[in-house]
Formats: structure tokens, sequence, C-alpha cells
């Protein structure tokens, strides 16, 4: 493999930490958008698998891996789609482009549609939506169960604007959670520090490594926005969506029907998959996302269409 192209693209007082994996010949561009608490490493087996495929483009989240820290009042999905935006404009903003998006990665996509309708259908040609929503995270378990994670929903929509109050809550639970059972809080430096200890910095000292601040924020904002509405946006591009079973994030019923709401979208169901079909099952997946690249062409007429 080739040395990748680093450069710092700047959106919103934050330097975004980007990475080319440039490739010869008229072939597609593949842009990964991370999950909450990921980083650019977690998407390794699709870097290796479409090396021949198409250029790859990595980036961080504000707040995560080798990206700036963000403000608080930053730290917002609109804000990471706004993040999102300026990253295409310096590397891909001809297109054609794929965009595959991750868990909350999925959701700055749709966030994207939302405020910039023009691109998908002609710069963004393709979208593949991996374990993923529109928003509206605090409608599933999060990870943590209903148990606690029902009452942090109810508490985000009662404070409403008040995110600094919904927030905090948030973290004494991630820090009351850190005691009882450690994989629960994986922000927590304790459980860092011994990862690292324990010769697991892969795992949790590269992969997940969003400041508290950054994981707070976007956590809370993630509970609470929808953008549903920018579906049929998307279905403007080609659209993939998959869906691994026994998910401890999202009900495999959820997954099924965002396929639905999304206009000519295929459903690719991944036995097991859990909330890393792509890591799990990387060779279908991969597969599927090459595919994808094949039937994502650009399309006219779409840039006026309605939201």
């Amino acid at each position: 493999m080739t040395t990748p192209t680093e450069l710092a693209v700047q959106s919103g007082g934050t330097g975004l930490h980007v990475e080319i994996d440039e490739a010869e010949g008229q072939v597609p561009t593949f842009l990964f958008v991370n999950g909450l608490n990921l980083t650019i490493h977690h998407w390794r087996s699709q870097r290796a698998g479409l090396a021949s495929a198409g250029r790859l483009v990595f980036y961080d989240h504000r707040g995560h891996g080798r990206s700036g820290k963000t403000s608080w009042r930053r730290a917002t999905i609109r804000q990471t789609a706004l993040d999102l935006k300026a990253v295409i404009d310096a590397v891909a903003a001809e297109g054609p482009l794929v965009l595959v998006g991750h868990s909350m990665g999925g959701t700055v996509i749709a966030a994207l549609a939302a405020e910039h309708p023009e691109l998908f259908g002609r710069t963004v040609t393709g979208v593949a939506l991996v374990e993923s929503l529109p928003g509206r995270w605090g409608d599933v378990s999060y990870g943590l169960g209903m148990k606690v994670s029902r009452p942090l929903v109810v508490l985000s929509r009662l404070l409403g604007p008040v995110r600094l109050l919904s927030a905090a809550c948030f973290w004494a639970v991630n820090s009351v959670a850190v005691r009882i059972r450690p994989q629960w809080a994986p922000t927590s430096p304790r459980v860092r520090a011994a990862d690292r200890a324990r010769g697991r910095t892969t795992l949790w000292g590269v992969i997940m490594s969003a400041s508290t601040l950054a994981f707070t924020a976007l956590s809370t904002d993630a509970m609470v926005c929808d953008h549903s509405q920018a579906l049929p946006v998307i279905g403007r591009a080609a659209t993939l969506v998959v869906a691994g079973t026994d998910d401890p994030y999202i009900p495999d019923e959820t997954k099924t029907r965002l396929a639905e709401l999304i206009p000519g979208a295929k459903l690719l169901v991944v036995p097991e998959g859990g909330h890393s079909s792509h890591r799990r099952r990387a060779d279908l997946v991969n597969t599927e996302l090459i595919s994808l690249a094949a039937r994502a062409v650009p399309r006219t007429g779409t840039e006026q269409a309605p939201v």
C-alpha cells in the first residue's frame, strides 16, 4: 500500500485530519464517515479490500482522533455535516462520490442531505448506510440498555436547548457506569490506561478516541435530532443499506424500515453482523460497495428538487 496523502481541512474553527489513498485511472471516490467515538482506523478492512476499487478518503470527526478539538457549541450533528461538506469541497467537489457512513456517520450523511440537497444525485452519486439511523438515536437503546438510556432521552427532550445540563447528566452516568461495568464507558481515561497496559491500544486507544466533550455533546444531540425528512434526498443517489442482525444498538426491524423509506435503496442483511457488518463480513460488504459504485452514476435535474 502506498503512503496516503494527508491534509488538514478547516471547518468551523477546527482542523479536520484527512487521509487520501489515491488511485490511477477513472475510478470512483469513496469517502468514509465514521461513527461516534471512532477514527479512520475503524475502516481498515475497507482500506485494504477496496484499495484497487477506487480513490479512498478518510477523515476524523472534530474532537476525534487526529482532528482538532471542538468547542461545545460546535459539537453538533449539523456541524459535523458541515464538516463533511468541507471535506467534500476539498477533495471530491466534482464527484462522482460514494459516501459510506457507519452508525452516527449515517446520521451525519442524512444531516448533509438536509443542509445541501443539491449534492445528491450529482456530486454524491452513491450512499451506503451501515448500521445507521437518520437520527433520534434516543428511540433505540443506545447500547446502554433501555433502563439506562430511556431516562437520558426523557431528560434530553425536557431540557431542550439546555444541552450542557443534558450532556452533564449523560457524562455522570458514564462516570458511574465505568465503576460498575467498564466496557460501558470507553471514554474513561482509567479504562484507556488499563487497555494500554494490557496491550489493547489498537482497540480503545486508537479506534475509540473521541474527547469526552465531543463524545458527550454529540451523543446527546444524536439522541434527539431527526433528519428522516431528508431520506428522499438520499434516494436521489444509488443507496445501499447494510443491516447486520443481532445489533445491540439498533433493532433489526428499524434497519429494515430505513431501507423502505429511501426510494430505490437496496437492503443487505448480514446475519450476525451486529453493529459492525463491514468488519465482521468485510468481504461481503466490500463486494456490495464495489457494486454500489458501479451503479452510482450522476443524475440530471436533481438540484432543484424539493427536500
